[in-house]
């Protein structure tokens, strides 16, 4: 009996912040200065809001954050640090129209600012446009390869420059990416390298979900997240998939463990990571290990991310080995940038119940 072991990976986002007006200095005669340079009133208000703005990303208050850096923006449209984290704002409400064209502002007037390259492309990324996605990642590494991102950056446009072939191949007869994220399914994009799924005789499946109270950034809900992640996809089901939950004296069929080391997954621009043990008969066996700790300060990992994550790698060890173009999909090839509630889409459902429909 043949056996093999499968590997799927999910792209993190990477973004940065912009600085603010922390340089902001009042002279004599009321005169505003900012990194030594006179500036005017309008212009000290603005990098007053920035800041402001910028401690509101930073604790997620992302509505209020684009109420005051909008008005930034309208002070001093030619203030970088403005427009660079009303886009971050904007994006983190799933607004990445707006964000886009406040990031290609910036970098219109100043190509020398890694951190909005590094955001642009996690933008592009996050809508699915992998070309600029990379293009944008490739001028990071070029003009600053002793950026301290850089190791980082170089795994993540090594995993889209995967990603891009593999959407160039699984979309080829089917008009391209945009025609093939308007089907009612996606079964073809995910199992471009062989149908596998678990045979009905290991239903239930056994899942067995490992303390991580010693795993630094561990908190207990995400373990409640996650076995409702795995009740969501046995309802999307209907009745095809079930699971149990054991604890570790029994044996179980799909493992799950933490860690807070990127280190210990195959790429170090992951979110989360699913293996699985396949025979002749299908999936013998599923393992994911999940990150408790967010790869980019800037996104901190809250409970919608790791939602969305847990959602993500279940799809994996279901059988859906690929990933598909739409970012409405639980299963697109890349996180989020939106910290906002994410649930199976009709088309994660469609394709579940064909896979596990079909003999």
């Amino acid at each position: 009996m043949r056996s093999r072991r499968v590997i799927y990976v999910w792209l993190i986002i990477v973004l940065a912040l912009g600085g603010g007006g922390s340089c902001l200095a009042q002279g004599q005669g009321g005169q505003y200065y900012i990194q030594g340079k006179p500036v005017s009133a309008d212009v000290a208000q603005a990098a007053v809001l920035v800041n402001e703005g910028l401690a509101l990303v930073r604790s997620n208050r992302n509505e209020e954050a684009v109420e005051k850096l909008t008005t930034a923006v309208q002070l001093a449209p030619n203030l970088p640090e403005a427009h660079h984290n009303l886009g971050i704002a904007l994006a983190k409400l799933g607004r990445y129209p707006e964000a886009i064209e406040h990031l290609r502002v910036v970098l219109d007037a100043r190509p020398d600012l890694a951190s909005t390259w590094l955001t642009l492309g996690g933008l592009y990324q996050s809508t699915g446009q992998l070309d600029q996605a990379l293009y944008c990642y490739r001028q990071f590494l070029s003009r600053f390869p002793t950026h301290a991102e850089a190791p980082k950056i170089a795994s993540l446009a090594k995993g889209l420059e995967a990603e891009a072939k593999r959407v160039q191949t699984a979309t080829a007869g089917m008009g391209g990416p945009q025609a093939a994220a308007s089907r009612s399914d996606y079964l073809s994009e995910v199992t471009q390298q062989g149908v596998f799924k678990w045979p009905a005789r290991h239903m239930p499946l056994r899942v067995r979900i490992a303390p991580g109270d010693d795993v630094p950034g561990f908190r207990f809900q995400y373990a409640v997240l996650l076995q409702e992640a795995f009740r969501e996809w046995a309802a999307a089901s209907g009745g095809l998939v079930a699971f149990t939950f054991v604890d570790g004296r029994g044996p179980a069929d799909i493992t799950c463990s933490w860690t807070n080391d990127p280190r210990k997954l195959s790429n170090t621009a992951e979110a989360g990571e699913a293996r699985v043990s396949t025979e002749s008969d299908g999936i013998s066996k599923g393992t994911i290990v999940l990150l408790t700790v967010p790869l980019s300060t800037e996104l901190p990992l809250t409970d919608n991310r790791m939602r969305t994550v847990c959602l993500h790698e279940i799809g994996h060890v279901l059988g859906m080995g690929g990933h598909t173009t739409n970012p409405e999909d639980i299963m697109f090839y890349t996180s989020s940038l939106a910290d906002v509630p994410k649930h199976l889409s009709a088309r994660d459902r469609a394709t579940l119940v064909r896979l596990y429909s079909s003999r």
